[in-house]
């Protein structure tokens, strides 16, 4: 049977209220720890193929890592602080992503990880109503 793809994508907040105590740096540790754990969980399930990306957003939003990794080759280079918190950007990136296509329509529901510690500055709203438009 082949495997179909299960899309990961971080939505990461980069703001400069993350660089205060230290949470950016702990934000950059519990990924990577979080790694092992997701290669192993995807080792587990043989019917899907876990594709990981991320987006961070601050001051506008941009890919980290845009293409789609498998797991098993996934690795990560940290995030720093900058500017605002432009969820909404992040969220209209993020579902520019989960239009079918570029994701294939045979794909497993995709997962978002949102991380924020904080307030939106921009139009948030409209963004969550691009993610809700999608097929997923």
């Amino acid at each position: 049977m082949a495997s179909r793809p299960a899309h990961f994508i971080w939505m990461l907040d980069c703001s400069g209220s993350m660089g205060v105590n230290g949470k950016i740096g702990e934000l950059n540790f519990a990924i990577r720890e979080a790694i092992p754990e997701m290669q192993q969980a995807a080792q587990s399930n043989p019917a899907a193929s876990l594709l990981v990306r991320a987006i961070s957003f601050a001051s506008g939003a941009s890919w980290h890592i845009q293409e789609p990794t498998p797991v098993d080759r996934f690795t990560w280079d940290d995030v720093h602080t900058y500017g605002a918190t432009d969820m909404g950007a992040a969220f209209r990136m993020a579902a520019a992503a989960l239009q079918t296509p570029p994701m294939p329509q045979r794909a497993l529901p995709p997962v978002l990880a949102l991380v924020s510690d904080g307030q939106p500055t921009d139009d948030w709203r409209s963004g969550l109503r691009a993610i809700d438009d999608t097929p997923w």
